[in-house]
């Protein structure tokens, strides 16, 4: 896409041309929204004539500028992934998400247009600084709503870019955590909690059965439901969410686990873990969906977290911003595991 609002304009009617009907469109602004690492967001604000064809403002996403994000995009697929839950998944699903109003990906570049709702005045969560337990719960409700929907839906399966999760795919991520663990050990240093250390070269060491192939009880899994992809209606209304570039066929606790292990100070996530275990388990009754050892699941997959964290803090773009976040969600993430006993989880 073009960086001229002449650029910007010419690309936004031609992909909303469908919604336009003939009407002419003008872009009046646009602003940067968050500090995305894997790909940028604006918020565009526009004008048809004749008037009240479109929102009067939209979030536009696309590629990040930067090559090393753009490298890692394509290796983990992060855009195609992200356009086809659009196209494919949302409307099968109950989340609350942003209105999809244009979707494009062409695989040989590797580019990409999303035109969404603007969700305003919702705010982004703070992954650094974290969430109270009202947030989270609002948040386990819209995992409820996202995994209920297509809990052990057999079709899911035949979607090659969600059902990635083969022996070769997850042995690949147990080498690339295990390059990645001492970059990231090095980078942090004493920044990181005793914890992280302790639990995460036992893990990188030996992670048993963590990196097999699910299997049963599968549904589609976010992949980083985490503050910075939710936004919180200050009015009280729903959590909406965001960012579906990691979306995969899993087990639905590793959303949750990932959630409440790195959205809560530990102290408090102590008091929480077993009632919004139970919360979630409430929400999926309400689809049908009962999942047969909820609390086994959510210490096993606690593992998330401290992966994700490790991993992308390698991979994406540096920033200052960013290098916060990863401290805070692996200090978070170990606490959780070690607290879970999430080592015996996953060794047997």
């Amino acid at each position: 896409m073009s960086d001229s609002v002449d650029g910007l304009e010419s690309t936004l009617a031609d992909a909303l041309a469908p919604h336009l009907c003939g009407a002419s469109l003008s872009v009046l602004g646009r602003e940067p929204i968050g500090t995305g690492q894997m790909s940028t967001s604006l918020r565009v604000t526009v004008s048809t004539e004749p008037p009240g064809r479109l929102p009067a403002s939209l979030v536009v996403k696309q590629p990040s500028p930067d090559p090393t994000s753009r490298a890692a995009s394509r290796a983990t697929r992060t855009y195609e992934i992200e356009t086809s839950f659009y196209r494919e998944v949302l409307p099968r699903v109950a989340v609350c998400a942003p209105r999809c109003w244009a979707v494009r990906f062409l695989p040989a570049s590797d580019d990409f247009l999303l035109v969404l709702d603007d969700l305003a005045p919702r705010m982004q969560g703070d992954q650094i600084a974290g969430a109270s337990v009202a947030q989270v719960a609002s948040a386990v409700d819209e995992l409820a709503m996202l995994h209920g929907p297509v809990w052990g839906d057999e079709s899911l399966a035949r979607l090659d870019w969600l059902n990635r999760a083969d022996a070769e795919q997850r042995a690949g991520t147990r080498a690339l955590l295990a390059s990645c663990w001492p970059r990231f050990v090095d980078r942090y240093g004493d920044r990181l909690d005793a914890v992280v250390r302790r639990v995460g070269h036992s893990f990188v060491d030996d992670p048993g059965t963590y990196f097999d192939p699910p299997r049963g009880e599968l549904t589609v899994v976010h992949g980083d439901f985490r503050l910075d992809n939710l936004l919180f209606d200050p009015a009280g209304g729903r959590t909406a969410v965001v960012d579906f570039q990691t979306a995969v066929l899993g087990w639905g606790a590793t959303d949750l686990a990932y959630l409440v292990g790195g959205s809560l100070p530990t102290d408090v996530r102590r008091l929480h873990d077993r009632e919004l275990v139970d919360r979630w388990v409430t929400g999926l009754e309400a689809f049908g969906a009962r999942p047969s050892d909820p609390w086994g699941q959510y210490r096993r997959q606690s593992w998330a977290g401290l992966i994700m964290a490790v991993v992308a803090s390698v991979l994406v773009q540096r920033s200052e911003r960013g290098d916060e976040m990863f401290v805070a969600m692996a200090n978070r993430h170990a606490a959780h595991a070690d607290d879970m006993d999430a080592l015996s989880a996953v060794r047997g």
